[in-house]
Order: structure tokens, then C-alpha cells, then sequence
């Protein structure tokens, strides 16, 4: 799960670029991806475990080639499945806070 969750990161050829891209335009997922970059790396000093992959990040183009039909808007739905694919994202890759861990288990 969490394998498919960093392939959700918004940063260019990964599945969540591709998200952005859709959703917001080239642009915008461009500063978005940079954002992600950013943050993965901040991550990466809470969580000793993200460290390599905030460098693979660093690697990776933030503009990914247009797509052919990039001419048309994304309808309402798909917008909210590609909300929810980022939440998804982001309740699985960060921490658990103490309290709530402990509630939990």
C-alpha cells in the first residue's frame, strides 16, 4: 500500500503527476510537483524512511509531456476521484500522531 501511495506523489510521470496535470493544468502541476518535492523531503527528516525517496523524487522531470487530448476539461466526478486519490495519499503516507495511534490500537 504504501508503494502505491508514493506512486501517487504529484511529481511529473508518476500516477499522481499525471492526476495534477489533469486536474489543474501543466503549469499548475508543475508548482505542485515542486511543492511535493519540498514536502517529501521535509518528511523525510520526521521520517527516516522517505529519505531516499525524496531523492528519487529529485530526479524525476516536473513537466511531463502534454497529453494528446489535453484540450478537454475534466467533468466534476472525475475532479472528486482525483481529490480523493490525493487524500488517499496523503492519510497513508503521513504519521500517525501518538494519540491517536493509541486510540486506535
Amino acid at each position: 500500500m504504501l508503494v502505491t501511495a508514493l506512486n501517487l506523489v504529484p511529481v511529473g510521470q508518476l500516477d499522481g503527476g499525471h492526476i495534477v496535470h489533469a486536474m489543474f493544468g501543466q503549469r499548475v502541476g508543475a508548482v505542485i510537483g515542486q511543492v511535493a518535492r519540498l514536502l517529501v523531503l521535509a518528511l523525510s527528516f520526521v521520517q527516516q524512511e522517505f529519505f531516499l525517496w525524496a531523492i528519487l523524487l529529485f530526479f524525476i522531470p516536473v513537466v511531463d509531456e502534454p497529453a494528446l487530448n489535453d484540450v478537454s476539461e475534466l467533468d466534476n466526478q472525475r475532479d472528486w476521484w482525483g481529490l480523493i486519490a490525493l487524500g488517499l495519499l496523503v492519510s497513508i503516507i503521513l504519521p500517525v500522531p501518538q494519540s491517536v495511534s493509541q486510540v486506535l490500537f
